[in-house]
């Protein structure tokens, strides 16, 4: 895909979007391991009412994430 290699404007929504991932898989990785992470994403979450996969895909999802996982440190 054309443009992939190509720096993300700091600040930008885009930017911002890739740094939630990158904290969301530091929280998940230091919480739950590598394997517990991916349980985690597709298993059912009582706390999220669904399944935190589901809820990272959603606009905004990856900081929702963050934010919930940073309950549990």
């Amino acid at each position: 895909v054309e443009g992939l290699e190509a720096p993300l404007p700091a600040g930008s929504p885009a930017w911002y979007a890739a740094l939630s991932l990158v904290q969301l898989a530091f929280q998940l990785e230091r919480l739950a391991g590598s394997a517990g992470a991916h349980q985690w994403l597709r298993g059912r979450n009582t706390g999220l009412g669904r399944r935190p996969i589901d809820v990272l895909v959603e606009p905004g999802g990856a900081a929702t994430l963050v934010d919930y996982t940073y309950r549990f440190l």
